[in-house]
Order: structure tokens, then sequence, then C-alpha cells
């Protein structure tokens, strides 16, 4: 019993002492992350991404709520950068849009940058969405009545 309880006392400091270790927390967001996309948890999924951007990524993913659904993720490679304050992340991710029912299986490419704050996205290339969202398509100009110019 003095032996278990010893080892799993020594487990424990490992696995704290590991946490300690600067960038370490990567690994838990990517994983966070990528579960609340897919329990659409959208709201604690974009306080990780780029603060500029997260309304913007917020609001293109409550509009697609309804008809994207992610099933599964898997994190494939991460690859930080010299430079430690950015990483390169491969996902695969396996999600469908109704009203279809074919399951897209796709490996995305993600840039996470390390903040004073922890971790954040800031590109996502590939998947079932943009980010950053592609920009909104401009209104057109109004005059000073409040019309749309000609």
């Amino acid at each position: 019993m003095q032996t278990l309880l010893l080892a799993v006392l020594a487990l424990l400091s490992a696995c704290a002492a590991v946490g300690t270790r600067p960038g370490s927390d990567l690994p838990s967001i990517l994983n966070s992350f990528h579960h609340d996309l897919r329990w659409q948890y959208f709201r604690k999924a974009a306080a990780r991404v780029d603060p500029a951007r997260a309304r913007e990524f917020l609001d293109q993913l409550e509009d697609e709520e309804a008809d994207l659904h992610i099933t599964d993720w898997e994190i494939r490679e991460v690859k930080p950068q010299p430079d430690g304050k950015r990483a390169l992340v491969r996902v695969r991710l396996k999600y469908y849009r109704m009203p279809s029912t074919v399951v897209h299986d796709e490996t995305v490419l993600q840039t996470w940058r390390r903040t004073d704050g922890g971790w954040i996205l800031v590109e996502q290339q590939g998947g079932p969405f943009s980010f950053p969202p592609p920009a909104t398509a401009p209104r057109p100009a109004e005059s000073d009545a409040g019309q749309p110019a000609p």
C-alpha cells in the first residue's frame, strides 16, 4: 500500500512539473478548443482565438450552428516554431453540413501564437470554416439623405 501511495505521489509531482514548463499547456488548450468546437460551445472556443477576430469567429460559427456538425478531431502534429511564440498544428477534422450527411475528413493547418494570456488561434487553413473569417461584403455607400448612393 505504501509503495502504491509513493508511486501515485511521484506521478502527480511529475505531472505538475510538466505543466509548469513554458508552452507546455498548448496540447491541453488544443484539446479543449476542439472539444468546444465539437460540442458547439462556440463562446468558449472564441475565448481561444485572436481577440481582434473573436467576434467575427463567434458570429460565423453561430450562423452555422444548426448546419455544421464536427464529429471528431485528432491532433496530428504540433510543430513549435524556433521563436517559441508560434506553433503550427495539423488537425484532422471530421464534419458534415446539414442537410447532407456526407462526413468530410479533412486535415487543416492552424497557426497558434503564445501571448501573456496563453495560446490563441490566429489562422486556420482548410476545414469547415475559415479563420480569420472572410471579410463581409461592404455595404453600399449611403448619401447624406440616408439613401444608397447611385
